[in-house]
């Protein structure tokens, strides 16, 4: 995947959310609610002795106050090989981690 279809990733994460960070660093203080995300892996299928399809794997933390909130589910429903992983609280904060692959 080249930079430019993470950038397109990250402008469509900004449809969600005006709070985008891309493997931020931990001094970066970040305002919430928001959506963190860092690449993961690849994902390959070979067919016919070549790559058949070829995504990147990202994690993505959505980082807001509401356990109520319906953007996971709106993330997830967008994204056509999106899957929500996780949730769990820290600092007060709620965390849902996904699985995208893009």
């Amino acid at each position: 995947m080249s930079k430019t279809n993470r950038i397109k990733l990250h402008n469509e994460l900004l449809e969600f959310s005006d709070n985008v960070y891309f493997q931020p660093p931990e001094s970066l203080r970040m305002n919430y609610p928001c959506i963190v995300y860092s690449k993961a892996g690849d994902f390959e299928t070979q067919a016919n002795d070549g790559y058949y399809i070829g995504m990147k794997e990202y994690d993505l933390t959505l980082i807001g106050y509401s356990p109520d909130s319906e953007l996971p589910e709106e993330i997830r429903d967008h994204f056509r090989m999106c899957s929500i992983t996780q949730y769990y609280v820290t600092d007060s904060l709620q965390h849902v981690k996904l699985k995208l692959y893009y």
